[in-house]
């Protein structure tokens, strides 16, 4: 029979393990739709082409369920499940109905953006902004409703035969509305090549997160490259968080200067510098002349570019904790607490670099009791404020604004009476010792206090052992 295998719906969760193969082959019967063929793989759920009970030919989703080891796929499904009543927009993936199994949505013919790329290598100007427009008026829309893709990349844009746009896969997106389950999840949420700064933070609910990955969409589009390379994992994409991409011009000359300042904006890494997508779509629907903009970023050589980024510091070797008090984390004033020598090395890399990024100032900060002994005046002396010394000088050949102040007293009060008198945006602190993490659990000692009084972002550094 053509029909030689069918999944029950007896009540009982449906996994993938279930399936031959993990996968539903042609002639399957799956809760009343007819599978004709497979799409795409994906790394949360599977999507096949079918029949409906009407006789209409719709994408299946089925998501990936593997036991309690693929928690994200869970996760993903969620958040596209819920917003399936909600998205309603010529330019995104339309979903017809859904349960807690699959999710039915319009089967569309045509070619996503990736395939476009690599056929047209490179876009001209005029077919990207048709593009870039499209793009924009859905963006718009979701960000409108409260509600950030932070998942967008050529492989989630989809050009039908009539050349319309639509928006794919929200399994990674953020509605305020709504719960968010993957909040839980400790790693920054992605694709590499286009996540934006604040999410490596670990920032969800940014719609300039959604504008910066536009960018580098059209940055790729215009010259086939990408400003930041190609790196495989959340950490080789940190690169961004202290460097500027190359000017598109100097890899594109004929580009017209205001579609490089376009460009330029949307890949700042301060997301409240960049543009929004209802301006970028209103300025584009106006017929924005952009080569009347003149070009105001200086087209340096490659040199000039490396030395401006060079990082006297190697990337330190840490995890971060964020305790997110203002729900955004990119600030002015960054407060680095040296209380241990030990871990102060650590502290101070992290301040510089995050300094260096956000164009802020940082302050360098100790407070201690007033019992100092003498032994621990000289360690002092020979190893922390060594090293405050050697990074405020290299933070002043960069141009960054730095200090250091010292107070004696208690330290979590001296701490958090300087950041609430000075307006500090961030504060970065590590534990004094291996057994400084569990009292931030337990609710004792000076970094534990710090993160439960602070009004301002917490920055909480541990090392690889901790």
């Amino acid at each position: 029979m053509l029909l030689s295998w069918r999944i029950q719906d007896d009540g009982k969760k449906f996994t993938a393990k279930q399936m031959p193969n993990n996968k539903l082959e042609p002639g399957h019967l799956f809760h009343g739709y007819l599978i004709e063929r497979h799409i795409h793989d994906g790394a949360y759920g599977q999507i096949y082409c079918a029949l409906n009970s009407l006789g209409q030919r719709v994408a299946l989703k089925i998501p990936v369920h593997d036991g309690f080891g693929n928690l994200k796929s869970y996760a993903s499904f969620r958040i596209e499940y819920s917003l399936a009543g909600v998205l309603n927009h010529p330019n995104i993936l339309e979903f017809r109905k859904g349960t807690g199994r699959f999710l039915e949505m319009e089967i569309l013919e045509g070619e996503d953006l990736r395939t476009t790329i690599t056929r047209m290598s490179p876009c001209s100007w005029s077919q990207t902004e048709s593009i870039l427009a499209q793009v924009c008026n859905a963006l718009s829309y979701l960000h409108a409703k409260k509600i950030v893709h932070h998942d967008l990349k050529p492989e989630n844009i989809m050009i039908d035969t009539s050349g319309a746009v639509k928006i794919l896969d929200f399994g990674l997106s953020y509605c305020s509305d709504l719960d968010d389950p993957l909040e839980t999840l400790e790693e920054p949420l992605g694709t590499p090549c286009y996540i934006a700064p604040e999410q490596l933070e670990g920032i969800r609910g940014e719609p300039a997160s959604d504008m910066y990955s536009l960018g580098v969409i059209v940055y790729e589009m215009l010259t086939n490259e990408l400003p930041f390379g190609k790196p495989k994992t959340a950490s080789g994409a940190r690169r961004r968080l202290y460097s500027d991409p190359t000017p598109p011009r100097l890899r594109r000359p004929d580009l017209p200067c205001g579609v490089q300042e376009l460009l330029l904006l949307l890949l700042d890494r301060d997301p409240h510098a960049r543009t929004t997508a209802q301006l970028l779509s209103d300025a584009i629907r106006n017929r924005i002349d952009w080569s009347s903009i003149s070009c105001v970023t200086p087209e340096r050589s490659a040199m000039d570019r490396w030395l401006d980024n060079f990082r006297i510091w190697k990337a330190p070797r840490y995890k971060a904790i964020i305790i997110d008090k203002k729900n955004r984390i990119i600030g002015r004033h960054i407060l680095a607490v040296l209380h241990d020598p030990e871990v102060a090395e650590r502290v101070i890399n992290l301040a510089a670099i995050e300094a260096t990024a956000r164009k802020a100032t940082v302050t360098f900060f100790l407070a201690i009791r007033q019992n100092l002994t003498e032994f621990d005046s000289q360690t002092l002396e020979e190893t922390l404020l060594r090293k405050v010394d050697h990074a405020l000088n290299k933070l002043s050949e960069l141009g960054i604004k730095s200090r250091f102040r010292m107070k004696i007293g208690d330290p979590h009060k001296e701490i958090l009476t300087y950041a609430q008198t000075r307006d500090v945006d961030l504060i970065i602190i590590a534990p004094r010792t291996l057994k400084g993490m569990q009292k931030i659990r337990e609710g004792g000692g000076v970094t534990s206090r710090v993160v439960s009084n602070s009004t301002c972002d917490v920055l909480v550094v541990k090392s690889d052992q901790s």
